[in-house]
């Protein structure tokens, strides 16, 4: 156990009390390949093959099937199936996260990230994509009455779900950045922006071996992690100073070996699998 009196003049002496930046990476990327699979996969594509519809084509960044058979009602809740299953997904890791306060550092801060992360696509989803004329949320208004009413609505609930996990993640986050203020705002630098960047480039490498080519990257790679995850850099503004109490264990991402190797393997996978997506 680290004492917070003493962690903060320690803070660059001790290894123990220094985040690792290459955990912190392949956490990301690991964190990432998750999300993809639970929007792509698990949602979208399992959800059409459930109803019966074909699947086509499923890849990191996009699904592709045939579901014109289906009801309306069908082919509507497969629209809306990827961003249902990041909030699902959000949902069960927060809880799982709350019954794991005594594991390591870097597991806790992974559920933190992959908790967020899923929210915070899912709500970009609604409020960014809403009145773009393409992607879920415009398949999913298609053909209802008053499509302007509905993507109006989709996109305030969008807004109040991300404003409301930035919050929850602030809060969250505390334990991860010690007392001092300029140390707090370092520490969260590197436990938000960085991940956002990693995040955010390893969708753009991913989305350029996908064959439907450099408008797929633009539209949904780079849109969904760079824009829709934008919340998660922004965190690092709202860190403020702590406020007084005793003195807590801080938590520090540290190097460990599985986490880089489930990094490594996870980048592998999203974009030499799933990159140019299947069937093939």
């Amino acid at each position: 156990m680290v004492n917070m009196a003493t962690a903060q003049s320690d803070v660059y002496l001790n290894p123990e009390l220094r985040i690792n930046l290459f955990s912190i990476a392949s956490i990301a990327v690991f964190t990432q390949f998750i999300c993809s699979v639970a929007h792509e996969v698990l949602g979208h594509a399992l959800m059409a093959a459930l109803s019966g519809g074909s699947l086509l084509h499923v890849s990191s960044v996009d699904a592709d099937y045939n579901i014109e058979h289906l009801t309306v009602g069908l082919q509507r809740l497969i629209h809306s199936a990827g961003i249902l299953m990041n909030f699902i997904v959000g949902i069960v890791v927060a809880i799982i996260a709350k019954q794991l306060l005594h594991a390591s550092s870097n597991t806790r801060y992974f559920l933190w990230l992959l908790c967020h992360v899923n929210f915070f696509i899912g709500g970009g989803y609604m409020m960014a994509l809403s009145f773009a004329g393409f992607g879920d949320v415009d398949a999913f208004v298609t053909g209802l009455p008053n499509p302007v009413f509905w993507k109006t609505a989709l996109t305030l609930i969008g807004a109040v779900i991300s404003f409301a996990t930035l919050k929850h993640g602030v809060r969250t986050l505390d334990p991860f950045l010690g007392n001092e203020y300029g140390e707090r705002r370092r520490r969260g630098r590197a436990l938000t922006i960085f991940p956002y960047l990693v995040s955010g480039i390893m969708s753009v490498i991913a989305g350029l071996f996908n064959p439907v080519g450099m408008v797929l990257v633009a539209m949904s790679a780079a849109a969904s992690s760079f824009g829709g995850q934008a919340f998660l850099a922004w965190m690092a503004a709202f860190i403020r100073i702590r406020k007084s109490g005793e003195p807590v264990e801080l938590l520090t991402p540290v190097f460990s070996k599985t986490w880089i190797f489930l990094g490594i393997l996870a980048f592998i996978v999203d974009v030499v699998v799933l990159g140019p997506g299947l069937p093939r």
